[in-house]
């Protein structure tokens, strides 16, 4: 658990768990983009999204595609597009 007093300390304490931070973040954005909640199944793809993240240097374009890209997401899609 942290505690910040100020944006610096906030800054600080996201850096310290960067990427626990982005693994988290790319859930929220998954579920987001799914228009659901995640459930266990979307743990390897959101494994994988964040690895990636992580490995192409936590960029925002990065996280946007490989969610794109994720097997959830491209199910999702082509079940909206036969329903």
């Amino acid at each position: 658990k942290y505690e910040f007093k100020n944006i610096i300390e906030f800054k600080d304490a996201l850096l310290a768990e960067k990427d626990r931070f982005t693994r988290a973040f790319a859930g929220h954005l998954l579920s987001f983009a799914l228009g659901r909640g995640l459930v266990a199944a979307d743990a390897p793809a959101l494994d994988r999204i964040a690895a990636a993240t992580i490995e192409k240097g936590y960029r925002m374009k990065a996280l946007v595609r490989e969610i794109a890209l994720s097997k959830p997401f491209l199910q999702n899609s082509q079940k909206k597009a036969t329903d």
